[in-house]
């Protein structure tokens, strides 16, 4: 047994956090139109479910409930199966996908996930002129869209299947517009405006919490 840490003198490297890119609408829709017709079914799960890559290619047809529109995922990242919701829209884009065997995304030839998608991806992101874009920035994308959409973070965090809120948290950037909005929340409890308009309720109260008449 050592009677010290034996590397306590070793500087370590700082760890490099790598920038989250996301897409912006425009971009996205610039993305899908350049992706190939196979590829695109791809990037739109990804953009609708914020699904990593890994559990969209591993994804079998009887994963997928489209009557009651829910994907359920056996083989995650924290080996935790969870389900997610389809919405209308994106259950139109799994229809119209053809089945040719067990897997959603296979490869024609041996019937197995497709293993890599970096050159699709790469030519796609070229056609459409976007650069430093990683397939993980959709799912970086998929958060920060529902979170800006005022989806609470609990819900978020149960979608993308992390391990701890913190780790959703990163997707909470406040905003002007969101910070606007809370203070609006909090205005309509006295303004029948809303809080969006001047109001009348402050010269309300002032009138109520006024001193009374002194009687003649």
């Amino acid at each position: 047994m050592a009677d010290e840490n034996p590397v306590k003198e070793v500087q370590l490297f700082q760890e490099q956090q790598i920038e989250m890119r996301i897409l912006t609408r425009e971009e996205m829709d610039r993305l899908i139109s350049s992706a190939s017709p196979r590829l695109q079914p791809i990037l739109l799960i990804a953009l609708n479910t914020g699904m990593r890559k890994g559990e969209i290619l591993h994804l079998r047809w009887h994963d997928i409930d489209l009557d009651n529109r829910f994907f359920f995922l056996k083989q995650t990242k924290s080996n935790k199966p969870r389900k997610i919701p389809i919405s209308g829209y994106l259950a139109g884009v799994l229809a119209s996908i053809k089945k040719t065997g067990e897997f959603v995304f296979a490869n024609p030839k041996t019937g197995k996930p497709i293993s890599d998608l970096q050159t699709g991806f790469k030519a796609a992101c070229r056609k459409a002129g976007i650069c430093d874009l990683r397939f993980h920035d959709l799912r970086h994308t998929a958060a920060t869209y529902m979170v800006i959409g005022g989806i609470d973070l609990v819900t978020v965090k149960e979608i993308l299947g992390h391990a701890t809120i913190q780790m959703t948290m990163r997707y909470a950037h406040p905003t002007p517009e969101n910070k606007r909005k809370a203070v609006d929340v909090l205005a309509s409890l006295f303004d029948e405006s809303g809080g969006k308009g001047p109001g009348n309720q402050p010269e309300k109260l002032a009138q109520d919490n006024s001193d009374p008449p002194t009687p003649n």
